[in-house]
C-alpha cells in the first residue's frame, strides 16, 4: 500500500497545461470574450499577491524573513535547486537568492529510476516554488520521503518533528482514503502529529482532488462518500480548493468539454471552446472565488466526514460547525468535518511552475497547501512583530476567528465561499457540491452518484470557512492570541 499524491496520475496529463495565446473578443464594454487557449487563466505569483491582497503582509515589509516552511515529498527532485532558481530570476529578481534546502533523512538518496519518481518532481517543484512565492523571504526545507509508501512517509515525518522547532510550519500535498489506511495505522500517525503539536509545529495537507470519492485509482469508485488522511488527522489544519477567478470570469455555453471526446477510452483532447469561454475584465479587475468542482478532469475539492477520527473539542464547541457536522447531509455519524479553510485550485486557472527546463500550469489542493502554509509564515511574522508567538496548534484558533470583531474595519477574517453559478442552464456551472463529475457517452458531463456535500454561507463539508482574507485574518488571530494571555 502507497500514500498517493493529492494529484493523481491519472489528472496529471489534465493539469500540466501548456497555454497558448489566441483570444476571441465580444462586444461587452468591460469584457473580452475569450477561448480557452488564452493564457490570462494561469496566474503568476503577483497575480496570487494581487487577488489575495497579500500586498497587505509585504507592504509592512512581511515577506516571511526568519520563518521556516517545510514540506514533505515522495522521491523529491533531483532539479529542485536549479528548478527554483529559474522561478526566482523570472518573478523575484529583486530579491535574495531562495533560502532552500532538500533534505534526505539518513542520507538515503531516493530511487530515481522508480516509475512515479518523475510525477513527483513535479510535485515537489510546485511545493517549493509556490510556498516561495507566497513568502519568498522564508527559510524552505523539503525533507524527502524514500518513496510512497506510508512507512517511509513516517520515517520522514519523524525526522520533521525531532530536528524543528516552535514556528515551523509544515506541508503535506499527499493523501490516502481513511478506509485504505485503517484505522490502527492513522492512530500511529497521530501519536507522531500530537508530538509535533507539543513542539509547536503547524501542519497543513491538501483535502483531495476528488470531491467526496477520495478514491485513488481509476477503477475503484462507490457510492460511499469519504474523506482523506492525513488531512483529517485532528492535529492538522485541512486545506480544500476553490475556483478563483482574478480579472476573468468563466462564462460557459455547453456542458461537453471536448470536441473529440471518445467513450470507449474516456477521454477527450480537443478543448470545446464553448466550454472554455471567458470574459476577461478590462478596466477593473474583479474577483470572484467559488468552491472548486471542474467537470471537465473530473476534479473536485475533497471534503467530508471523517470515519474513525471524532469531532475535535474546538469543532463541537463552535455551535454553528457542530451543527453542519451532526446534521450533514448524508448522514454520516458526526465525526471530524473538513477541510478547516481553502485556497485557489482549479487547473482551469492553475499557477505556473517550472520542471526541468518546462513551464506548466498545475492545479488541484496540491497547489493549495503549499500557499497556505507560505501565508501561514507570513500571518506568523506578523505576531511575531506584534510581540506574540508563533500560531502553532492552528486549528484551537481557527474555530474561534469567525466571532472577532477586527476592529473599525468590518472584515471577516476569511472570504466565505457560497454556491454560485457560471453560465445558462450549463450543468457544469452549477458550483454548489462536491460531487465528481461524470462523462455521458455524448461528451457531455452530469453529476455523479456518489454522495456529496453542499457549499453554503459560513463553514461547511467543501471549502471549511472559505479562504483567509489577507491581513485581517492576522489579524484576528492576534486578537484572540492576546486575549488569551
Amino acid at each position: 500500500m502507497k500514500l498517493k499524491r493529492v494529484k493523481l496520475t491519472r489528472l496529471m496529463s489534465a493539469s500540466i497545461i501548456m497555454l497558448l495565446l489566441s483570444a476571441c473578443f465580444g462586444d461587452s464594454d468591460d469584457t473580452e470574450q475569450h477561448s480557452q487557449d488564452d493564457n490570462s487563466y494561469a496566474y503568476t505569483p503577483q497575480d496570487i499577491h494581487e487577488a489575495y491582497n497579500l500586498n497587505a503582509f509585504y507592504d509592512l515589509g512581511f515577506y516571511g524573513k526568519g520563518k521556516v516552511i517545510v514540506l514533505i515529498d515522495a522521491y523529491g527532485s533531483q532539479t529542485a535547486e536549479a528548478d527554483l532558481d529559474v522561478f526566482h530570476d523570472t518573478y523575484f529578481s529583486d530579491f535574495d537568492e531562495p533560502d532552500f534546502k532538500q533534505i534526505f533523512p539518513d542520507n538515503v538518496s531516493p530511487d530515481y529510476d522508480d516509475d512515479v519518481a518523475d510525477f513527483w518532481a513535479e510535485e515537489t517543484s510546485l511545493d517549493i516554488q509556490w510556498s516561495y512565492a507566497i513568502a519568498p523571504n522564508a527559510t524552505i526545507h523539503v525533507v524527502v520521503a524514500q518513496s510512497e509508501a506510508p512507512t517511509d512517509y513516517l520515517s520522514a515525518l519523524e525526522y520533521i518533528i525531532e530536528n524543528y522547532s516552535s514556528g515551523t510550519v509544515v506541508s503535506m500535498s499527499f493523501s490516502l482514503p481513511e478506509e485504505d489506511l485503517g484505522e490502527i495505522a492513522i492512530n500511529d500517525i497521530e501519536t507522531q502529529f500530537e508530538k509535533g503539536i507539543e513542539k509547536g509545529l503547524t501542519f497543513f495537507a491538501s483535502s483531495g482532488d476528488l470531491g467526496s470519492t477520495n478514491q485513488q485509482t481509476e477503477s475503484t469508485q462507490d457510492n460511499q462518500p469519504s474523506v482523506n488522511y492525513p488531512a483529517s488527522s485532528v492535529y492538522v489544519t485541512a486545506v480544500g480548493g476553490t475556483f478563483l477567478q482574478y480579472g476573468w470570469t468563466w462564462t460557459p455555453t455547453s456542458d461537453e468539454p471536448y470536441l473529440d471526446y471518445d467513450s470507449s477510452t474516456g477521454e477527450g483532447t480537443v478543448k470545446n471552446p464553448d466550454y472554455f469561454s471567458y470574459s476577461r475584465h478590462l478596466f477593473v479587475k474583479r474577483r470572484v472565488e467559488a468552491m472548486w468542482n471542474e467537470a471537465w478532469i473530473p476534479s473536485a475539492t475533497g471534503g467530508g466526514v471523517s470515519e474513525y477520527i471524532p469531532m475535535p473539542e474546538w469543532q463541537s464547541d463552535n455551535a454553528f460547525v457542530n451543527e453542519v457536522i451532526t446534521n450533514n447531509e448524508n448522514g454520516l455519524a458526526a465525526m471530524r468535518g473538513i477541510p478547516d479553510l481553502s485556497w485557489s485550485a482549479a487547473k482551469f486557472g492553475g499557477v505556473y511552475i517550472y520542471v526541468n527546463g518546462t513551464w506548466m500550469v498545475v492545479g488541484g489542493t496540491s497547489a493549495s497547501s503549499p500557499q497556505t502554509a507560505g501565508f501561514m509564515s507570513l500571518v506568523n511574522e506578523y505576531l511575531s512583530n506584534q510581540g506574540l508567538d508563533n500560531m502553532g496548534y492552528l486549528n484551537q484558533w481557527l474555530y474561534q476567528m469567525s466571532d472577532v470583531d477586527n476592529n473599525d474595519s468590518g472584515e471577516s477574517a476569511f472570504n466565505d465561499i457560497k454556491p454560485l453559478t457560471f453560465g445558462t442552464d450549463i450543468a457544469a456551472g452549477e458550483l454548489s457540491n462536491n460531487v465528481l463529475f461524470e462523462f455521458n457517452s455524448d461528451g457531455s458531463v452530469s453529476p455523479g452518484s456518489t454522495l456529496g456535500y453542499s457549499v453554503a454561507d459560513g463553514w461547511d463539508l467543501t471549502t471549511g470557512f472559505g479562504s483567509p482574507n489577507s491581513i485581517y485574518f492576522a489579524e484576528a488571530l492576534a486578537t484572540l492570541m492576546s486575549e488569551s494571555d
